[in-house]
C-alpha cells in the first residue's frame, strides 16, 4: 500500500473518530488511569474507530488506549496514534484537542495527521511532501515563523499544568507565553507560525503524543529533539519520552537548548 492511501486512510480515521468522539463533548463519562490520567468514553469509542480503519493496513499499532505488543518491535512500519490527545481539553469544553494518527518507520515520524474536531481543522504531512493545513476545502501549505531572537518569540504553555521550568525560561528570556491544549496542537501551531517554542521538561510524555505531529513539524520547517539535542526515536520498547523534548521553528532551536 502506498503512501497516499495510507494518508487518506488516516485522514479518514481521524475524521471518523472526531465525529464518533463529540457525540460524547457534551457529557463524557470520565474516569481515571493509573497515575490519575483521565480518560473518557469519547478516548475508548475514537480507539475502537481509528483502530478498526488502520487493522485493514496490516501494520502493527501502537495506541493510549490499547494494550501493548512486542509484534511492532520486529516491523519497520508502525502506527502510533492517540485517539484523544488533550483528554482534559475535552472535558473542559475548550476545543483544544485533537485525534492523532502517526506513523513512524524506521524508527522515525514519517507521517502523520492530527485533526481538531471543534474547528474541523486537519493539518497532515508526509515525508518530503510538505505539510498542510485543511479547512473544509481551503488547504494551505504550512511554514514556521521566520523569528531568529528569543526575546521576539512565543511559547505555548499547557493551560492545566504549566512546569517551573517553562515559566523561568520565558521570564529570563523575554519570550511570550500563550496557553493551548493538546501537545499535537501545540506543534501544529509551531508548524503553522502561530508560536515559536514548545518545551516538554518532564518524562512523562510518550511517542503517541508526538509522532503525528512530530513529521508536520519537521515539514513545515520546524526541529524536534530531547532536551540533550539528541532527535527522537519512535517504536522503541520504552514508549516514554525519559529525556523530554524541544520543539521549535529550527531557527532558535539551539538557543533554546543553550538557555535550558
Amino acid at each position: 500500500m502506498d503512501t497516499s492511501a495510507l494518508i487518506q486512510i488516516a485522514k479518514q480515521a481521524a475524521i471518523d473518530a472526531g465525529t464518533a468522539a463529540m457525540e460524547f463533548y457534551d457529557a463524557p463519562e470520565v474516569n481515571f488511569k493509573e497515575g490519575d490520567s483521565p480518560v473518557t468514553n469519547a478516548d475508548i469509542k475514537a480507539n475502537d474507530v481509528i483502530t478498526e480503519a488502520l487493522l485493514k493496513t496490516g501494520i502493527p499499532i501502537l495506541s493510549e488506549e490499547s494494550a501493548d505488543s512486542d509484534e511492532r518491535l520486529s516491523s519497520d512500519l508502525v502506527w502510533i496514534i492517540d485517539p484523544i490527545d488533550g483528554t482534559k481539553d475535552f472535558i473542559k469544553k475548550t476545543s483544544e484537542f485533537t485525534i492523532m494518527i502517526g506513523l513512524a518507520k524506521s524508527g522515525k515520524s514519517f507521517l502523520g495527521v492530527v485533526y481538531q474536531p471543534v474547528t474541523g481543522t486537519l493539518y497532515s504531512a508526509i515525508k518530503g511532501q510538505g505539510a498542510y493545513q485543511e479547512i473544509g476545502d481551503e488547504k494551505i501549505k504550512l511554514t514556521v515563523s521566520e523569528t531568529t531572537s528569543l526575546s521576539s518569540a512565543r511559547i505555548l504553555v499547557s493551560r492545566w499544568h504549566e512546569s517551573e521550568a517553562e515559566s523561568e525560561f520565558a521570564e529570563a528570556h523575554g519570550v511570550s507565553k500563550v496557553k493551548c491544549g493538546s501537545a499535537g496542537l501545540k506543534m501544529c501551531k509551531v508548524a503553522s507560525a502561530k508560536a515559536e517554542i514548545y518545551i516538554n521538561s518532564t518524562d512523562r510524555a510518550s511517542q503517541w503524543d508526538t509522532c503525528a505531529s512530530n513529521i508536520i513539524l519537521q515539514e513545515a520547517g520546524g526541529r524536534m529533539t530531547d532536551l540533550s539535542g539528541e532527535e527522537i526515536t519512535y517504536n522503541a520498547k520504552e514508549t516514554k519520552h525519559k529525556n523530554g523534548y524541544i520543539v521549535s521553528n529550527a531557527h532558535i532551536h539551539e538557543l533554546i537548548r543553550q538557555a535550558l
